[in-house]
């Protein structure tokens, strides 16, 4: 038996504690094809963790498929929730 488990990734999502606060459609751009369907999510605050701010907001798109859009929209706030990390002055890594 694993010692992880795998949480849903409503799990990431909440407006108060979530790495991603919300998560809401984006209204149909002019001249977009037909079935462009997108989502936008909106990345936490990670300031106090460090000086470099990830981007806050991120989008996921599809044509047709809204619930595909949500999750790329979620998985590309996490990733810039977490791309974003730079380590501090000292660190061997740091830029």
């Amino acid at each position: 038996m694993p010692l992880t488990s795998t949480l849903p990734i409503e799990a990431l999502v909440d407006p108060v504690c979530g790495l991603i606060r919300g998560v809401e459609p984006v209204e149909h751009p002019a001249g977009a094809p037909p079935r462009y369907t997108a989502m936008t999510a909106e990345v936490a605050d990670a300031r106090r963790l460090g000086a470099w701010p990830a981007d806050r907001v991120s989008l996921g798109t599809t044509f047709g498929d809204l619930e595909g859009a949500r999750i790329a929209a979620v998985a590309e706030a996490v990733e810039r929730y977490c791309g974003n990390r730079v380590p501090p002055p000292g660190h061997p890594d740091a830029p």
